[in-house]
């Protein structure tokens, strides 16, 4: 029979401490990860296009020009979705009518919104000199007299 020695009873004690002490790390770390996870997934909005929907894509790195650097637009295009491979998988074809070589997923893609040219737009004032083009017709902003006037593209 040995006898009780304080010290190696302490480390013992100290060492089950320590493994405890991980376990409660990790159940914290794992409940803090669910409720991020669960608040992530609350705040998400799925995107879930039809057949015939229009989209722009995202530029990617490899397909952006370097010499514009940070001033190249983000979303390329307008597309029409022309087929559903997966529930977030797409396959596009252009305005021209050329279909893209490989599907595109979702989250690289967002709507896009054609306005319509149907009706006559109201002017309306402006405050800088821009052209956007939308579809068939051009907007021409002007300073002088500032307002917003309808024109068909040259």
């Amino acid at each position: 029979m040995s006898a009780y020695d304080a010290d190696s009873n302490d480390e013992q004690l100290a060492l089950n401490l320590i493994d405890e002490l991980r376990d409660q790390a990790k159940m914290r770390n794992f409940a803090y990860k669910q409720c991020v996870a669960k608040y992530y997934d609350s705040r998400v909005k799925p995107r879930a296009f039809k057949l015939g929907d229009w989209v722009m894509r995202k530029t990617l790195l490899a397909t952006k020009n370097s010499a514009k650097g940070t001033l190249e637009p983000t979303w390329e295009g307008h597309y029409e979705v022309i087929k559903v491979c997966c529930p977030v998988t797409y396959q596009l074809r252009d305005c021209n009518g050329k279909p893209l070589p490989y599907p595109w997923n979702a989250n690289h893609l967002k709507y896009y919104r054609q306005i319509n040219m149907s009706r006559s737009l109201p002017l309306a004032p402006i405050f800088s000199h821009y052209s956007y083009a939308f579809g068939t017709y051009v907007l021409c902003f002007t300073k002088l007299p500032m307002y917003v006037y309808l024109s068909a593209p040259t």
